[in-house]
């Protein structure tokens, strides 16, 4: 295993994967930033196959030219109050793509871009906790979170605020099964169709679930649903918009 304390990943490349790191063992950080590091396919800072941790660490302006503008995930990755900010991929996932299981509590993710998953993409198991999306962006669909067809996604009082999406789900976009649980926050958030959500998968919900100002250029100010079936609990709806 290798543990990597208060250090800093600067302007790194990688002709493939992991801009700064590669790893397929075991890796921790805690406390370290990666910046401006560059993959030209996969994981602009981190490529992990393995199983990573990151805590209280700074990832900033990395870019993938595919896929994880910070961190390409399929292997176990963890990450506690860490900041992902203005990553870039040109494909998914602007901070994280996930393709395996992937932790995020008490993180931020702000200003980060993709086509698909301003965000993160996710086609494995995602579970997100007290965490925040702000003024995410993806020029297709999923400003914040984009969860693929058989993916899982357990979000739990999470915030949603002016994340975009050009086409569909503002926040977040579902064609796989999202449970929401505690208090979630939607704020703001914009896109063609389903201001905050677009759904063509499964979603469930058992606790608070705000939506407020949340604006959609055609349908769906709040939600655009399209799946036969789902639960939402004790939801409050407020202001938001569809012009068309």
């Amino acid at each position: 295993s290798m543990t990597i304390n208060n250090t800093t990943f600067l302007a790194n490349t990688a002709d493939k994967s992991g801009g700064a790191v590669a790893n397929s063992g075991t890796l921790e950080s805690d406390n370290t930033t990666f910046e401006n590091n560059t993959a030209t396919e996969s994981g602009g800072a981190v490529f992990n196959a393995g199983s990573y941790s990151a805590d209280t660490d700074t990832f900033e302006g990395n870019t993938a030219e595919t896929d994880g503008g910070a961190i390409y995930n399929q292997g176990t990755l963890e990450s506690r109050g860490s900041t992902f900010t203005t990553n870039t991929a040109t494909e998914s996932g602007g901070a994280v793509f996930n393709a395996g299981s992937y932790s995020t509590d008490t993180d931020t993710f702000n200003e980060n871009l993709a086509d698909s998953g301003g965000a993160i993409y996710n086609q494995g198991t995602l579970n997100s906790r007290d965490s925040t999306f702000i003024s995410n962006t993806s020029s297709e669909s999923g400003g914040a979170v984009f969860n693929a067809n058989g993916a899982i996604y357990s979000a739990y009082n999470n915030t949603f605020e002016k994340n975009t999406a050009e086409t569909d789900g503002g926040a977040i976009y579902n064609a796989g099964s999202v449970f929401f649980e505690g208090e979630t926050n939607f704020t703001e958030n914009s896109a063609n169709n389903g201001g905050a959500i677009y759904n063509q998968g499964v979603i469930s919900s058992s606790d608070i679930e705000t939506y407020t100002k949340n604006s959609a250029t055609y349908n769906g100010g709040a939600v655009d649903w399209n799946a036969s079936s789902g639960t939402l609990t004790d939801c409050i709806f407020e202001y938001n918009t569809a012009d068309y």
